[in-house]
């Protein structure tokens, strides 16, 4: 991890940046699927919803780019 070089995964306008983390990204049909194992990521849609996971949670973009969290979303 280098804090001036952050590592970022996009898919269908849903941009996460990890924060020192393992986490999964997984595009499901017309969804991008974020699970976080250990650490931290954020989570952008496309429609600049925001989510910063914990570990054991997960966020879900439908096809617009919109969060649908099964555990938190900050706005």
């Amino acid at each position: 991890h280098d804090a001036s070089r952050p590592f970022f995964v996009v898919s269908d306008g849903v941009s996460v940046r990890a924060l020192g983390t393992r986490f999964d990204v997984r595009r499901d049909g017309e969804a991008v699927r974020v699970t976080l194992v250990q650490g931290r990521v954020q989570v952008r849609g496309a429609d600049s919803g925001l989510a910063e996971l914990a570990p054991g949670e997960a966020v879900v973009a439908d096809r617009r780019g919109a969060l649908h969290p099964l555990r938190r979303l900050l706005a």
